[in-house]
């Protein structure tokens, strides 16, 4: 009985850091994706900056 218990027990903490794996790995998709944006709106402007320059 006891074993029973135990490797339930196990397989509750492997599930419940699985989902907060999962949890953590969307949240840092999120936050890339957010950098992604910036990172292009930082180029898109430097071009521009670029071209007020040259003027």
């Amino acid at each position: 009985m006891n074993c029973k218990r135990e490797s339930a027990q196990y397989y509750e903490q492997l599930e419940d850091g699985i989902a907060e794996m999962e949890a953590t790995v969307e949240r840092l998709r999120m936050e890339i994706q957010e950098l992604m944006e910036i990172k292009n709106a930082l180029y898109q402007l430097n071009g521009l900056l670029k071209e007020e320059l040259k003027e």
